[in-house]
């Protein structure tokens, strides 16, 4: 099952890249709970409900960035949740900086679709963060 996980994740990433919006709303929950853990120069942390939240997170989050990608790099199963490293680059808006930073996504599954995301700094923070009914499995 947990492989199935890891995939059904990796097609999130896929669609994301792609912009296929339909195909990535098709695998979240409609009631998803996404939860930013950054608070940051470039990114406000909070709680973002449905899909309608998500869209919300990510203009907020997209509007600070003149040119923007995410690209992943990592994923690990442990259980029904899915860890995924990946980094973030691009250019902020104005001020012309360039970003290059890590950030690790936990994603939670239940019945083949996402029901939680939370969006970490480090990887030590995502894997604390795991459920521990399943952390102790791999």
């Amino acid at each position: 099952m947990a492989q199935k996980n890891v995939e059904l994740v990796r097609r999130i990433w896929e669609a994301a890249e792609h912009r296929e919006d339909e195909a990535l709303f098709a695998l979240y929950d409609p009631d998803i709970v996404w939860q930013s853990h950054y608070v940051g120069p470039m990114e406000t942390g909070g709680l973002y409900r449905g899909h309608e939240g998500i869209r919300r997170f990510f203009r907020d989050w997209l509007e600070s960035f003149d040119a923007y990608e995410a690209r992943a790099e990592t994923f690990i199963e442990v259980g029904d949740q899915v860890v995924v490293g990946y980094r973030v680059t691009g250019r902020g808006k104005g001020s012309g900086v360039r970003v290059d930073m890590p950030r690790w996504n936990v994603y939670r599954l239940r019945n083949a679709l996402v029901t939680h995301v939370e969006v970490f700094d480090s990887k030590d923070e995502a894997l604390a963060s795991l459920s521990s009914e399943d952390s102790g499995r791999s």
